[in-house]
């Protein structure tokens, strides 16, 4: 979640805030955690003027490329559940098309002016366990989400959603390259996310979260802009073994040679999809 403020006044006192948030969230215990998430992103949206990353997530174009993502798991009416679900813009799209549609979001101001349809359900938590019934969920999804989580409350997440999928239920979970990153406030002053990113990313690292939590099929899904193809995850940890041996500034200018628009550009954005054995 990258913000930029005019000012380098202003951007500072952007970057201490979130850096004193994100190390209240560290320091933290599991329950304490659970309320925090909330309070500080309440506070993050009365704060930012204008921010890019996962608030563009649910802006116009960036909801038409996550409906193009997820439209050929829509294909059949059924039970959607998205993670992180901002100001709810992109669940209320599936809901036309879902039988019923539950959506997690902390930040109760997100969502404050939201009218919700009759098989819209809100969960306004901001704890890694959902308060959901074993399989009764066809297809989970996150956007920008996981990165902001607890590395702990991102193990109690991933192993959540896999308890509340039916048997054959997808999760497709998108997030920031830490290879590319940081992503968040610290982007061009510290080498790791600082901010509220709290850890981020690779597509080796995502799968193998996914893979401890149970998930028994784990894909690469490549191209948000265009139509998603299913691929196995192996090229991709190859391929991050040889990125990671490149100096940043290289890996910096291979994404501006491949990248697409924004804010879904090629390699940029780490897309792992986890299916749940029948």
């Amino acid at each position: 979640m990258l913000c930029t403020f005019p000012g380098q006044a202003r951007f500072r006192a952007r970057y201490d805030s979130e850096t004193s948030a994100a190390r209240r969230l560290k320091a933290a215990s599991k329950e304490e955690r659970a309320a925090l998430y909330g309070e500080i992103y309440d506070d993050f949206l009365h704060q930012a003027d204008h921010c890019t990353g996962r608030e563009d997530a649910v802006g116009e174009q960036g909801r038409r490329l996550q409906l193009s993502l997820l439209e050929p798991f829509l294909k059949d009416p059924g039970v959607f559940l998205e993670i992180g679900c901002g100001d709810a813009g992109l669940a209320l799209e599936v809901a036309a098309v879902a039988t019923r549609v539950y959506a997690v979001e902390p930040s109760a101001a997100a969502v404050a002016s939201v009218e919700f349809p009759a098989n819209f359900h809100l969960i306004p938590s901001g704890s890694p366990e959902l308060q959901l019934d074993d399989g009764s969920v066809n297809l989970a999804y996150s956007c920008h989400v996981i990165e902001h989580l607890h590395p702990d409350d991102a193990r109690t997440h991933a192993r959540e959603v896999h308890r509340v999928l039916s048997p054959g239920g997808r999760y497709v979970c998108v997030t920031p390259n830490r290879l590319l990153g940081p992503h968040d406030v610290s982007k061009n002053i510290d080498r790791t996310a600082t901010g509220l990113h709290l850890r981020e990313y690779t597509f080796s690292e995502l799968a193998d979260l996914l893979a401890d939590a149970g998930f028994g099929r784990i894909r690469a899904l490549r191209g948000i802009a265009t139509r998603p193809t299913d691929l196995p995850m192996w090229p991709y940890r190859l391929a991050e073994i040889l990125f990671a041996s490149m100096p940043s500034g290289f890996r910096s200018a291979l994404l501006g040679l491949v990248g697409g628009p924004e804010p879904f550009r090629a390699l940029e954005q780490v897309v792992v999809m986890g299916v749940k054995s029948g």
